[in-house]
């Protein structure tokens, strides 16, 4: 029981300077913003937090399929943990933003650096997704797009249903869709615990989904087929886990 908190400490120790360095680099985001160069700063730190934050707390990702990674394009990401940030952030283009829920932006420091590199879906209004989404499309010019689209972290491990963001946005900007999974987030949590230990994460990137030709008529059958294609990423990464603690 001693050891078992004593490790909770130790791992909580290690997050909250992950969480430390994150308030260093959304802070020079905010100092940024003012100047006209929030763009241009995130760009540059983004994927070093994500890097650097990994080691700090002791992951590793074991990826596959990195060569179907391109850009500008619509990454489609399952949530596992509170770690997920980071873990994309590591592993995606450095000219990524990042789909949010709007009660971010009150967060201190975090929330404000966020809002402007960010595409803020205000989750109160569902009905308007595509208007919000239309209306922060310009934010994009060439940047890539990465958005968890089950709207929340899972609660057994397994993917949640999709919600329909991504796909109103891949049907107004007609970015290639790539799925992107991971596994043993969720199991870097101890039962009972909050704080993520030492642990190796297993990530499955698919091909790109075209989406040129598709039609609002079809979108459901196209959430199908996405949810479909992230659900095979992540039973390959789900099978090298199990293989790899066997």
């Amino acid at each position: 029981m001693l050891m078992g908190q004593l490790l909770q400490i130790f791992y909580a120790m290690r997050f909250f300077v992950a969480c430390f360095f994150m308030s260093i680099v959304a802070g020079s985001i905010v100092v940024a913003r003012p100047f006209g160069l929030a763009d241009w700063t995130y760009a540059r730190v983004n994927t070093l937090w994500g890097e650097i934050s990994l080691k700090i707390l002791g992951i590793k990702l074991n990826i596959d399929g990195q060569h179907h990674i391109q850009e500008p394009a619509i990454f489609v990401l399952n949530h596992q943990s509170m770690v997920d940030l980071m873990i994309v952030t590591a592993l995606l283009p450095d000219k990524t933003r990042y789909v949010a829920k709007k009660e971010l932006e009150k967060i201190p420091i975090f929330g404000w650096a966020l809002a402007p590199v960010g595409i803020m879906i205000d989750r109160k209004r569902p009905r308007d997704a595509m208007n919000i989404i239309s209306a922060q499309l310009e934010k994009l010019d060439g940047w890539s797009v990465a958005i968890f689209p089950e709207g929340t972290r899972t609660r057994d491990g397994e993917l949640r249903p999709f919600k329909k963001g991504a796909f109103y946005m891949a049907l107004q900007t007609k970015l290639p869709l790539i799925p992107v999974a991971f596994d043993g987030a969720f199991q870097s949590v101890s039962k009972g615990g909050f704080f993520p230990k030492p642990t190796r994460i297993y990530v499955n990137i698919g091909p790109p989904i075209n989406t040129e030709n598709w039609v609002l008529e079809d979108l459901n059958k196209h959430v199908e087929s996405a949810r479909q294609a992230l659900l095979d990423c992540f039973e390959k990464s789900r099978g090298q886990r199990i293989e790899d603690e066997a």
